[in-house]
């Protein structure tokens, strides 16, 4: 993802939606064209906000935004939360919680859970440290582009939340006792 929201710094800040259900091709263009109408003209007391977007597995909206030298307002954060929920209201969906865990699910598909809900699939076996989990608490166009939204639970906060750790890795780097 090091080629996303190019024309943004790696500082500027960073929010992502999750959908409660994929989105269709042509809910997704309608999506597309209310976003891009929002950001031409997304402004926070009166300065300008460089933003830019891109709906990513049908399901995650995630959009970068900076005033160089300013920060965005809080006003100007809740344009951009008003015009997606009005956009899904109309389409027909709701927006997951941030405390929800969305990961891939073993048919490939990407699955979300309540945190208790992820604690019991961890503790049956269910989702494993090679689990591949999307961060949603990442803050900045930097993480996304290094690669800290999708990766295996181990390699995340979700490992040592969920007490997800990789059992060979641990055997294998464990320092001998002779």
């Amino acid at each position: 993802m090091t080629n996303l929201l190019r024309n943004l710094t790696d500082d500027a800040d960073l929010w992502i939606y999750v959908a409660d259900r994929s989105l269709s091709s042509m809910e997704q263009r309608t999506l597309q064209s209310h976003l891009e109408h929002f950001v031409t003209d997304w402004n926070s007391h009166g300065r300008t906000v460089c933003s830019e977007f891109l709906i990513a597995n049908d399901r995650f909206v995630i959009i970068g935004a900076e005033i160089p030298d300013h920060e965005i307002s809080g006003c100007g954060i809740d344009k951009s939360v008003h015009i997606l929920q009005e956009a899904a209201d109309a389409m027909g969906f709701q927006w997951l919680s941030g405390l929800d865990v969305l990961f891939v699910g073993p048919d490939g598909e990407i699955q979300s859970a309540s945190r208790a809900d992820f604690r019991r699939l961890a503790d049956q076996g269910d989702v494993t440290s090679l689990t591949t989990v999307f961060d949603l608490s990442i803050r900045c166009v930097g993480d996304l582009r290094s690669g800290r939204f999708r990766k295996a639970a181990t390699d995340s906060w979700h490992g040592r939340a969920f007490d997800m750790r990789d059992p060979e890795a641990e055997t294998r780097w464990a320092p001998s006792r002779t």
